[in-house]
């Protein structure tokens, strides 16, 4: 899947740099996210974290904004 300039691989794992830059967050609002348990789901190894790139896709297409048009 594309988003914007980042081609995201299903089955590949993300830092948390790549991860922010593919969804748009920085770094520090990701480790936010994590202390309060929402946004994207992550594996911890050590003091890395990762997001795999299936989860990426499903919270851009969970967020999706789809409007639409009324008609009178």
């Amino acid at each position: 899947m594309r988003i914007g300039d980042f081609e995201i691989d299903a089955e590949r794992y993300y830092s948390d740099a790549e991860a922010g830059q593919a969804i748009g967050r920085t770094r520090s609002t990701l480790a936010t996210d994590r202390c309060k348990r929402r946004g994207l789901p992550y594996t911890k190894l050590g003091r890395k974290v990762f997001y795999r790139g299936r989860d990426i896709i499903e919270f851009v297409e969970r967020n999706r904004v789809v409007f639409v048009e009324h008609r009178k």
